[in-house]
């Protein structure tokens, strides 16, 4: 029933033992009745000796490609619970600013914030006295924050500066179990001057 260029000349019946799909694709054999058995064929019907290639291929790439997959998505995730916690530092510390707003107020809005975007109850809010860095030495980043003295922004001096200092470690707020970023505390703060 076949001609010479592999071609099936006459109709294909529901009887049939034999499906041809293309010339150089993939034929198709009926087997017993109970399973269909799918080879990878050249022109002349023989098996391709690169048979199986896409399967070793795709068991190499895969974990390559879903280790990527999910190192992007943890680095994201850290990136937007960075963001989060500058950004709750940042508009509590705006409401901080006017007269008659408690500490405990600030650190309520900061908690409303954030628990928007992940649970807070690993999250540590501080309200601080930022005096020392109204001397121009002091460099940011050797601050001692746990340090420095609480300040009640309801009793504050006009002009007094204040910080905002947000930390969570991430193992609390991460979506899936975290390979490359365990241990690593996030932080966000804000200065501004009290009103």
């Amino acid at each position: 029933m076949r001609s010479d260029d592999g071609w099936n000349e006459s109709p294909l019946t529901a009887d049939s033992r034999e499906f041809i799909v293309s010339r150089d694709a993939l034929r198709t054999y009926e087997v017993e009745g109970t399973f269909m058995q799918s080879i990878w064929c050249d022109n002349n019907g023989r098996k391709s000796p690169r048979r199986g290639v896409a399967l070793v291929e795709m068991a190499v790439v895969t974990p390559v490609f879903f280790l990527f997959l999910f190192t992007l998505f943890e680095f994201a995730h850290v990136q937007m619970v960075s963001n989060m916690l500058r950004s709750a530092a940042k508009q509590a510390a705006r409401l901080g600013v006017a007269n008659a707003v408690t500490t405990a107020q600030v650190e309520e809005r900061a908690r409303e914030i954030l628990s928007s975007a992940f649970p807070v109850d690993a999250v540590t809010i501080s309200v601080k006295d930022a005096g020392v860095f109204d001397s121009p030495q002091v460099d940011p980043e050797n601050v001692d924050y746990d340090s420095l003295p609480p300040i009640e922004l309801s009793e504050a001096e006009p002009r007094q500066l204040f910080v905002i200092h947000i930390t969570v470690p991430y193992d609390a707020v991460s979506v899936m179990p975290p390979m490359f970023v365990k241990g690593v505390t996030l932080r966000g703060q804000s200065v501004m001057r009290h009103e």
